[in-house]
């Protein structure tokens, strides 16, 4: 059997394009589209991508980093830039922002800005964001006690079906028991993060990307 690459951040980073042109004072998109929510209703949900600094976590699969920044943006700039995203928009009942990585990561989304982007979103029934099970913590708790509607949690887990993992690049670069090891480590910082969040009524769902290869 030949041998494996190593995979580490200086092995992907030599592998990447040239990230997009991005503006820190603006969200590199915005939109509302009619989604199923967790309860099974078909509802208008605003999506706010944001622009901020660069998921610390190096996946082989993410492309994500495309329409990030390479340094930590200014306490008020992602408020700024959600006031600017919701001027824009027509009426919905959720909102999810969206941040090309983790939002409990303090330096992508700033703790100082919580207050007001909660402000921000206090019309919205549901609010989404997105996080790594590892940034699940405190700061995911100070967010949710300044929201006054529901907040609700997505996390992408990548899975190990037997002999076969789901993503194929994956495959390609890891042995079959660091994969093992790697999908237990991950489950078990999930059930974590999902205690943590549970017992402060945080809806977490979880997401593979996968479920199509």
């Amino acid at each position: 059997m030949p041998d494996l690459p190593s995979l580490d951040d200086r092995w992907i980073l030599a592998r990447r394009g040239p990230r997009n042109r991005v503006n820190p004072s603006l969200p590199y998109a915005h939109l509302v589209e009619p989604e199923r929510t967790a309860q099974g209703c078909i509802e208008d949900m605003a999506t706010i991508f944001i622009t901020n600094k660069e998921c610390p976590f190096r996946c082989l699969m993410c492309d994500l980093w495309k329409n990030t920044t390479t340094e930590r943006v200014q306490p008020g700039m992602i408020a700024e830039q959600i006031r600017w995203a919701l001027d824009q928009l027509p009426p919905a009942k959720h909102i999810k922002l969206y941040n090309s990585g983790n939002f409990f990561d303090p330096h992508a989304i700033p703790p100082e800005d919580y207050q007001e982007i909660a402000e921000f979103v206090s019309g919205f029934d549901t609010v989404i964001v997105e996080s790594h099970p590892r940034m699940i913590g405190r700061r995911c708790l100070t967010f949710n006690e300044v929201l006054p509607g529901g907040l609700h949690v997505a996390m992408g887990l990548e899975t190990v079906e037997g002999a076969r993992p789901r993503s194929s690049m994956i495959w390609q670069t890891q042995s079959l028991p660091r994969l093992r090891a790697m999908s237990a480590r991950t489950l078990l910082r999930s059930a974590r993060a999902f205690a943590t969040a549970r017992k402060s009524r945080i809806d977490i769902s979880y997401n593979s990307p996968y479920n199509e290869l």
